[in-house]
């Protein structure tokens, strides 16, 4: 079964999706390095229909082989990055499919690979110098809130990288997504922390904090400088005012209680995804529910026992949600 065999007004549930074919999906951010020029590189890439990789080089080289040994000459400096960008880059085939973004525009491109692989390419209209290796790509232009969470946090500190998404539930998502049927599209409840974000975890603890636990958010506390907290919310409890902060980690970040301490008087709600709670940075100690009055710790990963989620599934919690919650609690509803 292909997906273009599937009528639109299909639901297609993940048995269906397991019978799609299930790619590679890759994670690339244009000419991080390009300056100025940057917009002009990515939109001539997507205007172009190609995926590409380039470190600058004073003259054309005649094939991949060339590219590649010149780049190999300049300093370690100069070539970081490139060993594991070509790697990916030698990996990607016809079919894969390739997220990337314009960081002008704030848009996302998912991109399907449909031809030729490290070809040589020029920019000579915008730099003389500037030589790539290219993946030809037919892009598609999506908002954020169609890119899952896992996708959007994967381009920080990336050229380009293999997607934990490849060959699952997701990839056949993204053929989906890819082929304009998105909204007929039933993922397994497990896949709904594939599509939060950080920010999507935040609003979702904030919203259950002030509807469960009466709290009211400070709008103004959410701010760069707060490293230690999201934000900070507020009660009356025992004719007093009692203050209380958020920490939301994704990944397998970790959370310290000990950059809590001058916070001592307020009651502090945690996130966590893989990552654990300790006292402090040592690690000798984890933090385990109850053991502090004024810290409740939710610990997301399994829908079975994640208390949050399954407060955000019930019908009379959902309506109150970004609209974007509410689209990836539809898209992750089955309970298989």
């Amino acid at each position: 079964m292909t997906i273009d065999t599937v009528s639109k007004k299909d639901n297609l549930n993940y048995a269906n999706l397991r019978s799609v074919n299930m790619v590679d999906v890759y994670v690339g951010n244009l000419f991080t390095n390009a300056g100025k020029k940057r917009n002009l590189y990515q939109d001539k890439c997507f205007n172009d229909k190609a995926f590409c990789i380039g470190w600058s080089l004073a003259y054309k080289p005649l094939n991949k082989e060339q590219y590649v040994s010149a780049v190999k000459l300049k300093t370690l400096d100069e070539q970081k990055g490139f060993g594991k960008a070509m790697a990916c880059m030698n990996k990607i085939k016809e079919g894969d499919f390739i997220w990337s973004r314009n960081s002008l525009s704030g848009k996302f491109y998912l991109g399907k690979v449909i031809g030729y692989n490290n070809q040589i390419y020029d920019f000579y209209e915008i730099d003389d110098n500037q030589w790539c290796l290219a993946v030809h790509c037919q892009w598609i232009e999506f908002d954020l809130d169609d890119v899952p969470g896992i996708i959007v946090n994967s381009f920080a500190r990336c050229t380009v990288k293999h997607s934990s998404t490849s060959k699952g539930p997701l990839s056949a998502y993204f053929e989906c997504l890819y082929s304009g049927q998105k909204d007929n599209v039933k993922l397994s409840k497990q896949s709904i922390y594939d599509f939060l974000s950080p920010e999507d975890q935040e609003d979702l603890l904030g919203i259950y904090l002030q509807k469960e636990h009466k709290y009211i958010i400070y709008p103004s506390s959410n701010k760069s400088g707060t490293t230690a907290y999201e934000y900070m919310l507020a009660k009356k409890e025992d004719k007093q005012l009692k203050k209380a902060i958020v920490q939301c980690k994704m990944g397998r970040a970790d959370i310290f209680l000990d950059a809590f301490q001058k916070y001592e008087d307020c009651n502090i709600w945690c996130v966590t995804f893989k990552g654990d709670v300790y006292y402090d940075k040592s690690k000798s100690e984890k933090y385990h529910n109850g053991e502090l009055a004024n810290v409740k710790v939710f610990k997301m990963g399994n829908v079975n026992r994640d208390e949050l989620i399954q407060w955000a599934y019930k019908e009379e919690n959902k309506f109150l949600l970004p609209n974007r919650i509410q689209k990836y609690l539809e898209i992750c509803c089955l309970d298989n």
